[in-house]
């Protein structure tokens, strides 16, 4: 199986657990919810590859405004504000 393959597979199973976390958190009536899955599956059947493609743009998106918004918050972190803990236990 070649790795274009695979990474298709991937994404394409990614997109549909992705669809159905998002079905079940979503806060709608269940028979809204039922014909936007429905719409949903019968886009997937009609055009995989497209569906898939669409799903990667998507993600790819939030990630870059992810970062971005990360870049842009201007977080500082002082050294005095860091940290380091370390438990010991005792061996005998």
């Amino acid at each position: 199986m070649s790795k274009n393959n695979n990474k298709s597979t991937i994404l394409f199973f990614g997109a549909i657990i992705g669809f159905i976390l998002g079905i079940l958190f979503a806060p709608q009536k269940g028979e809204e919810t039922r014909k936007e899955a429905k719409e949903k599956f019968d886009q997937i059947k009609e055009d995989p590859q497209g569906t898939i493609k669409d799903v990667a743009r998507n993600l790819q998106e939030k990630v870059s405004s992810a970062i971005q918004s990360v870049e842009d918050s201007n977080i500082e972190i002082m050294e005095e504000d860091i940290v380091i803990s370390q438990s010991f236990s005792e061996e005998k």
